[in-house]
Protein backbone atom coordinates (compact mmCIF):
# COMPACT_ATOMS: atom_id res chain seq x y z
CA UNK A 1 0.00 0.00 0.00
CA UNK A 2 2.66 2.11 1.16
CA UNK A 3 4.38 1.55 -2.27
CA UNK A 4 1.26 2.91 -4.43
CA UNK A 5 0.77 5.59 -2.72
CA UNK A 6 4.85 6.82 -2.77
CA UNK A 7 4.15 6.21 -6.84
CA UNK A 8 0.84 8.11 -6.77
CA UNK A 9 2.93 11.19 -4.70
CA UNK A 10 5.31 11.06 -8.03
CA UNK A 11 3.13 11.21 -10.57
CA UNK A 12 0.87 13.83 -9.02
CA UNK A 13 4.43 16.23 -9.15
CA UNK A 14 5.49 15.60 -12.21
CA UNK A 15 1.98 16.12 -13.50
CA UNK A 16 1.38 19.26 -11.37
CA UNK A 17 5.44 20.84 -12.74
CA UNK A 18 4.18 19.77 -16.41
CA UNK A 19 0.80 21.77 -15.73
CA UNK A 20 2.75 24.53 -14.66
CA UNK A 21 4.63 24.31 -17.46
CA UNK A 22 7.73 24.77 -15.42
CA UNK A 23 11.33 24.97 -17.78
CA UNK A 24 13.90 22.58 -16.68
CA UNK A 25 17.19 24.93 -15.99
CA UNK A 26 19.79 23.30 -18.33
CA UNK A 27 23.60 24.53 -18.19
CA UNK A 28 23.53 26.50 -14.80
CA UNK A 29 27.07 27.20 -14.05
CA UNK A 30 27.62 26.07 -10.47
CA UNK A 31 29.87 28.61 -8.09
CA UNK A 32 30.74 26.75 -5.36
CA UNK A 33 33.43 27.91 -2.45
CA UNK A 34 34.99 26.83 0.66
CA UNK A 35 33.96 28.37 4.19
CA UNK A 36 36.34 30.73 4.99
CA UNK A 37 37.31 29.89 8.33
CA UNK A 38 39.03 33.27 8.89
CA UNK A 39 38.24 34.81 12.25
CA UNK A 40 39.95 37.79 12.02
CA UNK A 41 41.09 37.31 15.53
CA UNK A 42 43.25 36.32 17.80
CA UNK A 43 41.77 32.97 19.82
CA UNK A 44 41.89 35.27 23.09
CA UNK A 45 39.06 37.92 20.80
CA UNK A 46 37.32 34.87 19.24
CA UNK A 47 36.55 33.36 23.17
CA UNK A 48 35.50 36.68 24.30
CA UNK A 49 32.99 37.34 21.31
CA UNK A 50 31.43 33.79 22.49
CA UNK A 51 30.75 34.64 26.29
CA UNK A 52 27.97 32.10 26.19
CA UNK A 53 30.28 29.27 25.25
CA UNK A 54 33.53 30.08 26.95
CA UNK A 55 33.17 32.16 30.26
CA UNK A 56 34.22 29.47 32.86
CA UNK A 57 37.47 28.73 30.43
CA UNK A 58 37.63 33.05 30.26
CA UNK A 59 37.29 33.43 33.74
CA UNK A 60 39.56 30.21 34.89
CA UNK A 61 42.56 31.89 32.81
CA UNK A 62 41.85 35.35 34.15
CA UNK A 63 42.03 33.52 37.70
CA UNK A 64 45.38 31.45 37.54
CA UNK A 65 47.08 34.74 36.19
CA UNK A 66 45.80 37.36 38.61
CA UNK A 67 48.77 37.15 41.12
CA UNK A 68 51.29 36.47 38.73
CA UNK A 69 53.59 39.33 37.30
CA UNK A 70 53.02 41.16 33.64
CA UNK A 71 56.23 38.83 32.57
CA UNK A 72 55.95 35.67 34.53
CA UNK A 73 56.59 33.20 31.62
CA UNK A 74 54.00 30.75 33.50
CA UNK A 75 51.16 33.02 32.78
CA UNK A 76 48.42 31.21 30.34
CA UNK A 77 46.38 34.45 28.71
CA UNK A 78 49.44 35.31 26.60
CA UNK A 79 49.03 32.71 24.71
CA UNK A 80 45.82 33.20 24.19
CA UNK A 81 46.61 36.86 23.11
CA UNK A 82 50.00 37.36 21.31
CA UNK A 83 50.59 37.68 17.81
CA UNK A 84 54.12 36.05 16.94
CA UNK A 85 54.63 34.36 13.66
CA UNK A 86 57.62 31.88 15.45
CA UNK A 87 55.09 30.58 17.90
CA UNK A 88 51.97 29.25 16.69
CA UNK A 89 49.34 27.33 18.31
CA UNK A 90 46.38 24.88 18.15
CA UNK A 91 44.19 26.08 20.88
CA UNK A 92 41.40 23.17 22.32
CA UNK A 93 38.63 25.55 23.24
CA UNK A 94 36.45 24.11 26.44
CA UNK A 95 33.14 25.51 26.14
CA UNK A 96 31.24 25.62 29.49
CA UNK A 97 29.93 21.93 29.45
CA UNK A 98 33.79 20.87 29.60
CA UNK A 99 34.97 23.84 31.88
CA UNK A 100 32.18 23.82 34.03
CA UNK A 101 31.15 26.39 37.33
CA UNK A 102 32.28 23.86 39.13
CA UNK A 103 35.68 23.50 38.01
CA UNK A 104 36.02 27.33 37.75
CA UNK A 105 34.90 27.18 41.87
CA UNK A 106 37.59 24.52 42.76
CA UNK A 107 40.27 26.89 41.81
CA UNK A 108 40.32 28.19 45.67
CA UNK A 109 44.62 27.02 45.89
CA UNK A 110 47.78 27.41 44.49
CA UNK A 111 47.98 23.75 44.12
CA UNK A 112 44.49 23.81 42.31
CA UNK A 113 45.64 26.91 40.32
CA UNK A 114 48.62 25.08 39.13
CA UNK A 115 46.49 22.36 38.07
CA UNK A 116 44.18 24.33 36.15
CA UNK A 117 47.26 25.75 34.15
CA UNK A 118 48.66 22.41 33.75
CA UNK A 119 45.20 21.41 31.99
CA UNK A 120 44.91 24.62 30.01
CA UNK A 121 49.06 23.90 28.39
CA UNK A 122 47.15 20.12 27.66
CA UNK A 123 44.84 21.82 25.69
CA UNK A 124 47.00 24.44 23.39
CA UNK A 125 49.17 22.15 20.63
CA UNK A 126 52.47 23.70 19.59
CA UNK A 127 52.24 24.85 16.24
CA UNK A 128 49.18 24.69 13.61
CA UNK A 129 46.79 21.88 13.07
CA UNK A 130 43.58 21.84 10.99
CA UNK A 131 41.57 20.07 8.34
CA UNK A 132 42.23 22.45 5.67
CA UNK A 133 46.04 21.92 5.91
CA UNK A 134 47.99 19.31 7.75
CA UNK A 135 45.04 16.57 9.47
CA UNK A 136 43.49 13.66 7.78
CA UNK A 137 42.41 10.65 9.34
CA UNK A 138 45.56 8.77 10.30
CA UNK A 139 46.25 10.12 13.55
CA UNK A 140 49.61 12.39 14.22
CA UNK A 141 51.41 12.97 17.58
CA UNK A 142 51.47 16.44 18.51
CA UNK A 143 53.31 18.54 21.66
CA UNK A 144 51.25 20.59 24.45
CA UNK A 145 52.92 23.07 25.77
CA UNK A 146 51.90 20.81 29.27
CA UNK A 147 55.61 20.34 30.67
CA UNK A 148 55.28 16.97 31.28
CA UNK A 149 56.62 13.99 29.13
CA UNK A 150 53.00 12.77 28.68
CA UNK A 151 52.45 16.08 26.99
CA UNK A 152 51.80 14.07 23.40
CA UNK A 153 48.80 13.61 21.99
CA UNK A 154 47.35 12.62 18.67
CA UNK A 155 45.39 14.15 16.43
CA UNK A 156 43.44 13.27 13.33
CA UNK A 157 40.01 14.99 11.43
CA UNK A 158 37.47 12.43 12.67
CA UNK A 159 36.31 9.40 10.80
CA UNK A 160 32.50 8.46 9.79
CA UNK A 161 28.75 9.67 10.65
CA UNK A 162 27.47 10.23 13.93
CA UNK A 163 24.01 9.66 14.68
CA UNK A 164 22.78 13.31 14.18
CA UNK A 165 25.51 14.66 11.33
CA UNK A 166 28.59 14.48 8.99
CA UNK A 167 31.90 14.54 11.28
CA UNK A 168 34.23 14.60 8.37
CA UNK A 169 34.93 18.28 9.48
CA UNK A 170 35.53 17.44 13.24
CA UNK A 171 38.71 17.03 14.97
CA UNK A 172 39.27 14.15 17.04
CA UNK A 173 42.04 13.74 19.75
CA UNK A 174 43.55 11.72 22.39
CA UNK A 175 46.66 10.50 24.57
CA UNK A 176 49.66 9.31 22.95
CA UNK A 177 48.79 6.26 23.95
CA UNK A 178 45.37 5.74 22.65
CA UNK A 179 44.47 4.74 26.02
CA UNK A 180 41.97 7.58 27.18
CA UNK A 181 38.64 8.01 25.76
CA UNK A 182 38.72 9.97 22.26
CA UNK A 183 37.52 13.05 22.54
CA UNK A 184 35.95 14.57 19.15
CA UNK A 185 35.54 18.55 18.65
CA UNK A 186 31.84 20.13 17.99
CA UNK A 187 33.40 22.34 15.79
CA UNK A 188 36.25 22.97 14.04
CA UNK A 189 38.98 24.79 11.76
CA UNK A 190 38.57 28.61 12.83
CA UNK A 191 41.62 30.19 11.88
CA UNK A 192 42.62 32.91 14.33
CA UNK A 193 46.05 35.42 14.33
CA UNK A 194 47.75 33.29 16.31
CA UNK A 195 46.89 30.07 15.17
CA UNK A 196 43.86 27.37 14.67
CA UNK A 197 41.49 26.53 16.92
CA UNK A 198 38.92 23.91 17.77
CA UNK A 199 36.08 23.66 20.04
CA UNK A 200 35.32 20.38 22.34
CA UNK A 201 32.96 19.98 24.64
CA UNK A 202 34.73 17.47 27.30
CA UNK A 203 38.29 18.10 28.32
CA UNK A 204 41.43 15.83 26.46
CA UNK A 205 42.29 13.21 29.49
CA UNK A 206 45.73 11.57 29.21
CA UNK A 207 46.00 7.98 30.83
CA UNK A 208 48.98 6.13 30.48
CA UNK A 209 47.69 2.92 29.97
CA UNK A 210 43.85 1.40 30.64
CA UNK A 211 44.67 0.49 34.22
CA UNK A 212 46.00 4.60 34.83
CA UNK A 213 43.52 6.79 35.99
CA UNK A 214 46.91 9.72 35.62
CA UNK A 215 45.61 12.88 33.82
CA UNK A 216 45.88 16.79 34.22
CA UNK A 217 43.12 16.81 36.64
CA UNK A 218 41.42 20.18 38.15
Amino acid sequence: MKRVLYFFMILLVATSCDKLDLPMKKNQKYNGKALDPNTNMTAWEFMNSRQDLFSNMIAAIEKVDEDLDEDDPTRIKPYYTEIDNNKRYTFLLLNNIAFSATDLNNINSEVRKENCRNVLRFHIIQGEYNGYENLNFTPIFVVTLWNDPRAIMSIKVAFGITANRGSYERIEAQDQCGASTARGSISSNYKFKNGWGHIFQNKLQYRADLSSTTAPAL
